[in-house]
C-alpha cells in the first residue's frame, strides 16, 4: 500500500481532496495526516485521524457498504501546534470486501487541491492550525498528480466513536452589524505584524459596519462541538463572517475573550451554495454578519463521543444538570484523545487526562482513549526535550522546548492508576523505560533533603496564586509532595522498593521542614546557603496536595481543612490562596470522598458547578468563564457525584462495581442505571 501526496508538499494552510469509489467495498481503511473528514453525498460520516506520534499512523476503518462515491479531504496545517505532531502530510487506504482487498491507493490516479481554501487566513490560536476561509466563487478543484511519499509504522486503531449528530441552531436576535461590545487581541499575534498578504479580520468588520451588513445571533441549546456548516441562498454575491462564542459576559458580546479568532469567513456567488468546515470548533453562540440579500441557514454537525451513554441518571433536577454537563463536556473532549478543550487547543495534556481517564471508565465501561493516548507517549521522541523528560501534552510541537516537569510526573501516576482500573499490565510494562527515564531526569535536582530543587521550566501546580513565581521557586513542597508519590507508584508498578523508601523520607523531611504547625507552605529558597521557608506562602492547594498525596498531619488540621476550606469556603484565613478548579478543588473532592465526607461532597459539587451547568452545559478550566468553557478533566465531576450519592467504584468485567457498605444519600431522589453491553 503506497502512501501518497500531490501538490507541494510543505504548503501552509493546505487541503487536498481524495475521491474514492467504494461501490465494491464493505469496508474503507484510511491513514492520513493532519486532520480529515470523510464525506458521502454531502454528509461528513467520519473524521480522523485518530491523532498519534509523528512517523506514525492508526488506522480508521469505516463501514461504507452501499454509500458509492466516497471524498476525503485530507488538511495540512505545515506549521508546528499543539494539536498535532508536526510532520509533512500524506494519505493512504484500502477497500475491503469480506477481509480481501479490492482496491487502495496504488489505484488512485490523482487528487484535487482545494482550491476554494484561503490558505492566507490567520492562525485560529497559538495551540492551532487556522480559522477556516472559503470563496466560493472560485473555482472548485484542481486536479493534480499524486507521488509516493515514505510510509509511516502503521498501528491499529478504534473505532470511530462519533455518530456526528447535526444540531440545529435557535436564532435569538436579527438587525443591522453594529461591531461588537469589545474586541480583545489575537494571543497568536501579540507583539507581531501579520504577515503579507494575510486576511485582515479588521478590514472585512470596518466594511460590514460601513455597509451595514445584515446580522443575526443564534444559539445552540448547550454548548457542543463540531464542524459549522452553512445553506446561503443569495441575491447576488456576498460575504459571510461566522462568529462564535461558549459564553457572553454580563450579556457582552467580547469577541476573542479566550483570545483566539473564534470566526469562519466564507465569500460565496449568487444563487445557492454550501459550505462545511474541515475543522472542528466550539461554540453555543453563534453570530452571522452578511451582506444583505441573503438566507444564511447554519447547522453544526457534532464531532463527539457517541458512546458514552452507559449511564443513565433521572430524578434531582440539580444532580441530572451537572452529571448531564460533565457528560456533555467528556464527550467532545475524548474523541481519539483526551484533550484539554475541544475549541483553544484540543491538545492532549498529561495531568488532565489522570481525570479524563477516571471519567471514560464512568461513561464508556472502557479505557480504549486512554490507552491510544498514553501509547503515544511510549512512542513520541521529542529531542527538543531533555534527556527523560516527556512532553506536557502530546500529540505536539515542543519546538521552544518548553516542559511541565509535574507533567511527567502525573504520566506515571497514570499509569499506576490505570492497572488498577483495568487490570491491563501490558501498557506499564510497554513504559517501563520512559518511567525510569522521567525519575533519572529528576536526579540532577535533588538537595541534602532529598527534595527536588529549582525544577526549571514550567512548573505547574494549579491555576491560582500557589502557581506564582514566587510561590514555586527554590523548594517547591507541593512538587515535591508529587514527586514521592509518583516513586511510590513506580514501586507498584514494577517492585522497585528503593523509590518506595526514598518516597517515605521524602515525605518526612517535607513534613518536618514545610509544616509550621497550621500549614504546610509553599516553598523555600536559599538564605546564606540555608533553606529558608516563605512563611507568608500558603495556598489551600497546596493542603490538598498534601492531603491527596498521604502526608503526615494531625486530626485538627485535617478537620480544619473540611470544615473551613473548599470552594464555598468564607474568609476565615484570608493568608490563604483560595484554590481554582484544576487541580485544587478537584484534589479536595477526591480527598472528602476518601474520608466518607459523602454530602459534604454533594453539597460542594453541586454549588460549585450548577452555575456552570446552568450557562453552557459544560464544565470549566477555571472557576470562572476567563478561559475554557469546556475541558475535559472537569467531566470527572460525574464520577465524584455517583461515588457520593450511590456509591460507584469502578466498571469491572462490563459491571458497574457498588460499594457495598455505602447507602444512598437522603435528600437526593435520583434513579441511577448502568448498561456497558458484551
Amino acid at each position: 500500500m503506497k502512501f501518497v501526496w500531490g501538490g507541494k508538499r510543505d504548503d501552509i494552510n493546505s487541503e487536498l481532496l481524495f475521491e474514492i469509489d467504494s461501490r465494491d467495498a464493505d469496508t474503507l481503511e484510511i491513514y492520513a495526516a493532519d486532520s480529515y473528514t470523510v464525506c458521502s453525498k454531502g454528509r461528513i460520516i467520519s473524521s480522523g485521524p485518530e491523532r498519534c506520534a509523528a512517523g506514525y499512523a492508526r488506522v480508521r476503518r469505516i463501514d461504507v457498504g452501499a454509500l458509492g462515491l466516497i471524498e476525503v479531504r485530507v488538511l495540512s496545517f505545515g506549521v508546528p501546534n499543539y494539536s498535532v505532531d508536526y510532520q509533512l502530510p500524506y494519505f493512504a487506504f484500502r477497500l475491503l470486501r469480506g477481509g480481501e482487498v479490492v482496491s487502495e491507493t496504488d489505484e488512485l490516479e490523482c487528487a484535487y487541491i482545494e482550491e476554494r481554501r484561503l490558505s492566507n487566513m490567520p492562525r485560529y490560536s497559538a495551540q492551532r492550525g487556522f480559522t477556516q476561509g472559503f470563496d466560493l466563487t472560485r473555482e472548485g478543484h484542481k486536479r493534480v498528480a499524486l507521488y509516493e511519499v515514505e510510509p509511516p509504522i502503521l498501528l491499529d486503531g478504534q473505532i470511530d466513536p462519533c455518530d456526528y449528530p447535526v444540531y440545529e441552531f435557535s436564532r435569538l436576535t436579527e438587525g443591522i452589524f453594529s461591531g461588537f461590545d469589545e474586541i480583545k487581541p489575537h494571543r497568536c499575534m501579540i507583539g507581531k505584524e501579520p504577515p503579507e498578504g494575510e486576511f485582515s479580520l479588521e478590514e472585512g468588520l470596518s466594511r460590514a459596519m460601513s455597509l451595514g451588513y445584515a446580522s443575526e445571533e443564534l444559539s445552540l441549546k448547550v454548548e457542543k462541538s463540531g464542524y459549522l456548516s452553512f445553506d446561503i441562498d443569495a441575491t447576488e454575491e456576498g460575504e459571510l463572517f461566522a462568529f462564535f462564542e461558549e459564553y457572553l459576559p454580563d450579556g457582552k458580546w467580547i469577541f476573542r475573550r479566550a483570545g483566539n479568532n473564534d470566526f469562519m469567513y466564507v465569500r460565496y456567488p449568487k444563487g445557492k451554495s454550501r459550505i462545511t468546515a474541515t475543522e472542528p470548533f466550539t461554540m453555543k453562540l453563534l453570530r452571522t454578519v452578511h451582506t444583505k440579500g441573503a438566507v444564511i441557514d447554519p447547522h453544526l454537525v457534532g464531532l463527539e463521543n457517541s458512546r458514552a451513554g452507559c449511564v443513565k441518571i433521572s430524578g434531582d433536577e440539580r444532580v441530572v444538570r451537572v452529571f448531564e454537563a460533565a457528560r456533555n463536556t467528556f464527550m467532545q473532549n475524548a474523541v481519539d484523545v483526551f484533550m484539554d478543550c475541544p475549541g483553544r487547543e484540543r491538545a492532549g495534556w498529561l495531568c488532565d487526562s489522570y481525570f479524563t481517564a477516571i471519567a471514560e471508565r464512568l461513561f464508556t465501561g472502557k479505557n480504549t482513549i486512554e490507552k491510544a493516548y498514553l501509547e503515544n507517549y511510549v512512542h513520541a521522541s521529542c529531542p527538543e526535550l531533555p534527556s527523560g523528560m516527556l512532553p506536557m501534552c502530546f500529540p505536539s510541537e515542543h519546538r521552544n522546548g518548553r516542559y511541565i516537569p509535574n507533567w511527567a510526573m502525573w504520566f506515571v501516576i497514570e499509569l499506576a492508576d490505570r492497572v488498577k482500573r483495568t487490570g491491563d499490565r501490558a501498557l506499564a510494562d510497554a513504559a517501563r523505560e520512559k518511567v525510569y527515564g522521567v525519575a533519572r531526569f529528576f536526579d540532577k535536582y535533588k538537595n541534602e533533603y532529598g527534595l527536588l530543587e529549582d525544577l526549571e521550566s514550567w512548573v505547574f501546580i494549579e491555576w491560582s496564586i500557589c502557581n506564582d513565581d514566587e510561590y514555586v521557586k527554590g523548594v517547591n513542597y507541593p512538587s515535591n509532595m508529587l514527586y514521592a508519590y509518583m516513586l511510590d507508584k513506580i514501586d507498584e508498578l514494577y517492585g522497585d522498593e528503593k523509590y518506595k523508601a526514598e518516597a517515605e523520607n521524602m515525605r518526612k523531611s517535607i513534613v518536618k521542614l514545610a509544616y509550621n504547625g497550621k500549614f504546610f507552605v509553599d516553598n523555600a529558597v536559599r538564605v546564606n546557603g540555608s533553606l529558608k521557608n516563605f512563611e507568608d506562602h500558603l495556598s489551600e492547594t497546596c493542603q490538598y496536595y498534601a492531603l491527596f498525596m498521604g502526608l503526615e498531619h494531625t486530626s485538627e488540621f485535617e478537620r480544619m481543612i473540611i470544615e473551613d476550606f473548599g470552594p464555598l469556603r468564607t474568609d476565615k484565613y484570608p493568608e490563604v490562596g483560595r484554590s481554582n478548579m484544576f487541580i485544587g478543588n478537584y484534589l479536595r473532592f477526591f480527598w472528602l470522598l476518601s474520608l466518607g465526607e459523602r454530602e459534604r461532597t454533594i453539597r460542594e459539587c453541586l454549588e460549585y458547578f450548577d452555575g456552570m451547568a446552568t450557562t453552557t452545559g459544560t464544565l470549566w478550566e477555571h472557576d470562572r468563564p476567563t478561559a475554557s468553557c469546556n475541558h475535559g478533566f472537569a467531566s470527572v465531576a460525574a464520577h465524584i457525584l455517583l461515588s457520593a450519592l450511590a456509591g460507584f467504584v469502578t466498571v469491572k468485567d462490563g459491571e458497574a462495581l457498588l460499594d457495598p457498605d455505602i447507602k444512598p444519600l437522603e435528600g437526593y431522589d435520583i434513579k441511577v442505571s448502568f448498561d456497558y453491553g458484551v
